[in-house]
């Protein structure tokens, strides 16, 4: 632990900054881009590197922080929806997951016949060395990290070892915000945007109570039952997901708060501010537009269009 790297740290002096300033105060992204950019200074060939997050919410399976060297750290979320397909199916993401090893792969000689897509996109990109690795929380729950190399030797054995050395102290730093950020979506889905940062500051005593006015905006599908009915299961959450995200996605572009999900609906409010009823009457319609005008554009479902068998009604 206490072996000397190229930078001058340790890597014992690397887990300390981990599980220290790094899980006190940097976001996931900052915990993400310095990480990836000690290890790099200490020699490690990165070229990108993706850490992935599962998201307790009905809409979104997971979110997380790319980085790239050159350009640094972003986070990215990823539909519930992307489950179901083969970008997650069979994917050393889903090998990590599921046996809570790792996995390597050379990328300059792929098979066709038995690697999955998404390292031929990597390959295509430039990588030429390909490693995930579990990241393992304190509850048991497994995410997953991916490190690439654009250098033609790829990773040594050494490389190798230094990342799945700290990986359970990256897991440390990045614990704390992914339960945070997994509690705040559970109650901004489940209470709304207002009502979840009420409860977080402390509003959880019986009988507390906050008026509001705002317009009302409550949407579901016409023809939902005849749709249960000729789809398969899989088929029917597919185009549900792609109901809700376009009508949550509306929602929240026009300063809206979706308070719940009732069966195939979706209630929705527009709080009045200083442009008064009006105003907020106007930006609940302006969702509303924006929601069956994305449908219409990407052709998300017949149920988001005017149209039978299935409409948008509110």
């Amino acid at each position: 632990m206490s072996e000397e790297l190229n930078s001058g740290l340790s890597i014992l002096e690397l887990a300390k900054w981990l599980v220290g300033p790094a899980r006190v105060a940097l976001t996931p992204t900052s915990i993400v881009a310095q990480h990836c950019e000690r290890l790099v200074a200490a020699g490690t060939p990165l070229w990108r590197v993706r850490v992935g997050q599962r998201l307790l919410n009905p809409l979104i399976s997971a979110w997380g922080v790319i980085w790239v060297r050159g350009s640094g750290a972003e986070e990215y979320t990823v539909p519930r929806s992307v489950l179901a397909t083969g970008s997650y199916t069979g994917s050393p993401f889903e090998h990590v997951v599921k046996t809570r090893t790792s996995f390597r792969r050379s990328l300059l000689h792929l098979n066709p016949g038995h690697d999955h897509p998404v390292l031929f996109e990597l390959a295509a990109a430039g990588s030429k060395d390909y490693l995930a690795i579990p990241i393992i929380y304190g509850d048991g729950s497994v995410q997953g990290a991916s490190f690439t190399t654009d250098d033609l030797r790829g990773f040594s054995q050494h490389h190798i070892a230094l990342i799945e050395e700290l990986s359970p102290f990256l897991a440390a730093a990045l614990e704390p915000a992914a339960m945070r950020r997994s509690t705040e979506s559970l109650l901004q889905t489940y209470l709304g945007d207002g009502p979840a940062k009420r409860v977080t500051a402390g509003a959880i005593r019986q009988g507390d109570c906050f008026e509001l006015e705002a317009a009302v905006l409550l949407t579901d599908l016409r023809g939902y039952t005849g749709s249960s009915e000729r789809l398969s299961p899989e088929q029917l959450l597919e185009h549900l997901d792609r109901y809700f995200g376009t009508v949550v996605a509306a929602v929240r572009e026009h300063g809206g708060d979706v308070l719940k999900f009732v069966g195939d609906g979706v209630l929705s409010i527009f709080p009045v501010d200083e442009g008064g009823r009006r105003e907020a009457s106007r930006r609940a319609y302006q969702a509303l537009y924006a929601a069956l005008m994305k449908a219409a554009q990407v052709e998300v479902s017949a149920e988001l269009r005017n149209c039978p068998p299935d409409e948008t009604k509110t």
